[in-house]
C-alpha cells in the first residue's frame, strides 16, 4: 500500500514486512528531476533518514542529488563516490542517528521499471548493505513514481505506484 497523506508525506506499508514514509521535502526535491524534456538526462542519488525504533519503519528525511562526478545520459545514471561522502556527512550531522535507507533515480518512461543495469546496481548495494532492515528503491518516471522494498538475498518487493500529479 502506498498513499499520500494530508501533510504531503508519502506513506507505505507491506503488511508484516515493513513500513515507511517519505517527507514532503524529499518528494518535492525528487520531483525537480523528472525527465520532462525530450533530451533530459537521468538523475539519482541516495535516500537518507532514520529507522523508527518503535515500529522499525524507514523514515526518509533527506537525499543526495546529482552533481559533480556523476555521469548521466538520457537512459543511464552513474552515482559517483560523492554521494557516499555526502551521506556520511549527513549521518555525522545527525550524530549517527541517521542512516542510508535506499536509492532513487529517474527513468524516461511513463511507468518506470528497473532495467538489468538497475537490478545489477541494486543487487550490489543490497549484498553489501549492513542494515538490519531492507532498502527503499525508488524510480521516478515521467508520470508515475514507483517504490520497491529490497531485502536480502537480492529480492525486490513492489510497494506501490503513485501518479506524479497526486504528489
Amino acid at each position: 500500500m502506498l498513499r499520500i497523506i494530508e501533510s504531503g508525506q508519502l506513506i507505505w506499508n507491506i503488511e508484516g514486512i515493513a513500513t515507511g514514509c517519505l517527507s514532503k521535502k524529499v518528494i518535492t526535491h525528487l520531483l525537480n528531476f523528472v525527465q520532462k524534456g525530450r533530451y533530459a538526462h537521468e538523475s539519482g542519488g541516495v535516500l537518507l533518514g532514520y529507522i523508527d525504533s518503535d515500529t522499525n519503519g524507514l523514515l526518509v528525511e533527506n537525499a543526495t542529488f546529482p552533481g559533480s562526478g556523476d555521469c548521466s545520459s538520457r537512459t543511464s545514471f552513474y552515482r559517483s563516490s560523492r554521494h557516499q561522502k555526502d551521506a556520511e556527512s549527513w549521518i555525522s550531522l545527525t550524530n549517527g542517528k541517521g542512516t542510508h535507507l535506499g536509492l532513487w533515480h529517474t527513468h524516461p518512461e511513463l511507468t518506470p521499471t528497473p532495467s538489468d543495469i538497475d537490478m545489477a546496481d541494486y543487487n550490489n548495494v543490497i549484498k553489501n548493505a549492513t542494515l538490519n532492515s531492507g532498502l527503499i528503491y525508488i524510480i521516478i518516471g515521467t508520470q508515475e513514481l514507483k517504490i520497491w522494498y529490497g531485502i536480502k538475498p537480492c529480492q525486490l518487493i513492489p510497494v506501490g505506484t503513485i501518479s506524479l500529479d497526486k504528489l
